[in-house]
């Protein structure tokens, strides 16, 4: 991703930066219908009745004003049960969602429209034919309205639930394989690692512009290895890639190389399918706890795993994914690394309850029959510690011989 596209997309998100998009978009819808007043015939004007838009707008002005403060209350009571209940990640995520915030700016958009055309009016600034064009932009306004409650009203049922959070958790993560599954993996050479490009800053990779790095790899005839792919956090001993082809560049080109490493403070779905499996993991982990002892959202977020690993496999790259990329390859997706952001949390947290373990055991084991050698042994690695664990903490005989049955992928004896 280019890092202007990445800068655009991420203040996209922003709540404030789309109500003030909205808000300038009805100051300007209000000033601009006396453009169009020319086009409209003197006894048109005077057939159409248009004093009543005055009321229309006083009421709409009030109204919005008030549905936005309540819409802004409720989006903040949901976002905190969501952090509480969840993790603050999740709610992060559910902040920059569009609808949301589509609503919400669609209310103070109609707001300052409705404030503004009264101003106008007021002033005598339309005019008689320039009061039919705001007549009509007034009822566009309204039905954009209606429609704005509607699509809201449908929201509020799901805001605040954690059974959305996941969902929202895995749509993300599943765009993130996605991307992924885009770029031309292949491991580093043992018998030529490259010269070693460090980070000239610390902080978490949040995006890396590959087309950028192709096009300065390809202009200084080296090989790239990217060896900070997003979510890894970097410092000044940690390589953000290495190149071969030459003994070594300049100054000037190496920056040019790290120029295309997008750095932050905190981490990003973009990119990042590892984060959105940390955080379903922290989810999971969370339900675990004694303070909201949830057993059933861990047992989500273990089925939700399960189809995300299951996709990502079926979605394997092939190392010449990207034949646009030819100077790049990138590290793969380790998988006991992936089973560990999504599943250590939950088999810690969970160890005491043999439902959770034997669910786990039965994801593990689902994963490891897909075929893929490499996932299959970490599968059986995170089995096996997971029934270890859970023997430590579990105290019947029946419990755990039920979770060995389970580790074993035996069923259960009548």
């Amino acid at each position: 991703m280019r890092e202007w596209l990445f800068t655009l997309s991420q203040a996209g998100r922003q709540l404030w930066l789309r109500v003030a998009a909205y808000s300038i978009l009805g100051l300007v819808t209000a000033l601009a219908a006396v453009v169009f007043r020319r086009w409209v015939p003197e006894d048109l004007a005077l057939k159409i009745g248009t004093n009543g838009v005055d009321e229309v707008l006083s009421i709409l002005a009030s109204s919005m004003l008030a549905v936005a403060t309540f819409s802004l209350a409720t989006l903040v009571t949901a976002y905190t049960a969501v952090a509480a209940l969840a993790t603050p990640r999740a709610a992060k995520l559910m902040v920059s969602d569009g609808r949301g915030q589509g609503s919400l700016a669609t209310f103070v958009g109609a707001f300052i429209y409705a404030v503004v055309g009264i101003f106008a009016l007021r002033t005598g600034y339309y005019g008689a034919q320039g009061r039919v064009i705001l007549f009509f932009v007034t009822v566009v306004v309204l039905l954009l309205v209606v429609a704005a409650l509607i699509r809201w009203i449908a929201q509020l049922s799901l805001l605040g639930q954690v059974d959305e959070a996941i969902d929202r958790v895995k749509h993300a993560t599943e765009s993130a394989f996605h991307a992924r599954s885009k770029m031309p993996t292949a491991p580093a050479s043992a018998h030529d690692p490259g010269v070693a490009v460090d980070a000239d800053a610390t902080g978490y990779v949040r995006a890396v512009d590959l087309d950028a790095l192709q096009k300065c790899a390809g202009a200084l005839g080296v090989t790239v290895q990217v060896e900070a792919m997003p979510g890894i956090f970097v410092h000044a001993a940690q390589p953000l890639l290495r190149f071969s082809g030459r003994a070594n560049l300049t100054t000037d080109e190496v920056g040019r190389l790290r120029a295309a490493f997008i750095l932050g403070e905190r981490r990003t779905f973009d990119q990042d399918p590892r984060f959105g499996l940390t955080v379903l993991g922290q989810i999971g982990a969370k339900a675990l706890s004694p303070g909201v002892n949830d057993p059933g959202t861990a047992i989500d977020v273990i089925a939700t795993g399960v189809d995300l690993l299951t996709r990502w496999v079926r979605e394997a790259p092939a190392p010449d994914a990207r034949a646009d990329l030819p100077n790049l390859r990138v590290q793969p997706l380790r998988p006991e690394e992936l089973l560990d952001d999504l599943f250590t949390p939950i088999a810690i947290y969970g160890a005491r309850d043999a439902v959770v373990g034997e669910r786990l055991q039965e994801a593990l084991a689902a994963l490891a029959a897909l075929g893929d050698a490499s996932l299959q042994a970490a599968a059986r690695d995170h089995s096996a510690l997971a029934l270890e664990r859970a023997m430590g903490e579990l105290t019947l005989d029946a419990d755990k011989s039920r979770l060995t049955r389970a580790a074993r992928g035996r069923p259960p004896e009548d």
